[in-house]
């Protein structure tokens, strides 16, 4: 199950979670690498599950998009791109991811969620701005980087989820 959303939340919220993202705390410790050897490395924020305006934006989350199941949040946290810095195909822990795409974006500056089959790319959701992708956390996964005339930091902001 791959779905997303538009629009998803207000303006503001938007805003707070943008600005709140940009807080001093990044660190280069994103990425991994896979079988063939090669690895990325891209900027992470961590512990996002802590925050409280996170935790009350996943209970909003939990009623509009998760309706109907018993779930938990297992972990919160950011992860930040710039040109070069493409992600790896992997899967997830827990049952169910969710994306959030805070940044103002142009298609083709790049960044987009790819899907794959092990093999080959089986479906691409465009990033763009306020919107929100869930997926089963067994799915594998990519974000492609960004191209090399894009400056800023490309961000999403993702929820781990299990099932109860």
């Amino acid at each position: 199950m791959v779905e997303h959303y538009d629009s998803v939340f207000t303006s503001k919220q938007n805003e707070e979670i943008h600005k709140l993202l940009q807080r001093p705390q990044w660190s280069f410790a994103g990425g991994g690498s896979i079988e063939d050897g090669f690895t990325s490395f891209f900027w992470h924020l961590d512990g996002l599950e802590k925050d409280v305006y996170f935790l009350h934006l996943f209970k909003e989350i939990q009623e509009r998009f998760l309706q109907g199941k018993d779930t938990e949040l297992v972990r919160c946290y950011a992860n930040g791109q710039t040109a070069g810095q493409s992600g790896v195909p992997h899967t997830d822990d827990g049952d169910i991811t969710i994306l959030y795409f805070p940044n103002n974006w142009k298609g083709y500056w790049g960044g987009h969620l790819n899907f794959s089959d092990g093999k080959d790319i089986t479906k691409v959701i465009e990033y763009k701005q306020n919107r929100l992708v869930k997926f089963d956390t067994n799915i594998l996964h990519y974000a492609s980087d960004t191209v090399m005339t894009f400056f800023g930091l490309r961000m999403s902001l993702a929820f781990k989820i299990k099932v109860k």
